[in-house]
């Protein structure tokens, strides 16, 4: 869980940054593909329904309900699986900003 919470800490910094400063497209790409890497190597897969939200106002790390398994995670008010949430995975349901 340690590594999903400081992957969720570098994601949310980085969608802060695409937000503040002018961030090359080579570099977001760059980002990205390593959001989606340590997400692998953390869950061994990509989780079906993952996705990185790059909009700085909540968690980074998610999961789509439509798409994905969002049972024991907290879900944030769009319904996403919010996957570094610290009750997640503890059986805390409850909505989160």
């Amino acid at each position: 869980m340690l590594a999903l919470k400081v992957l969720e800490r570098k994601a949310h910094k980085w969608a802060e940054d695409g937000c503040n400063y002018e961030i090359s497209e080579k570099t977001s790409t760059r980002r990205y593909n390593i959001i989606y890497r340590d997400i692998k190597r953390i869950f061994g897969v990509i989780p079906d329904g993952f996705f990185y939200n790059q909009d700085p106002r909540g968690y980074a790390l998610k999961i789509d309900d439509e798409k994905g398994d969002v049972d024991g995670l907290v879900r944030d008010w769009g319904g996403y699986g919010l996957l570094a949430h610290p009750e997640s995975f503890r059986g805390g349901k409850e909505e989160t900003k």
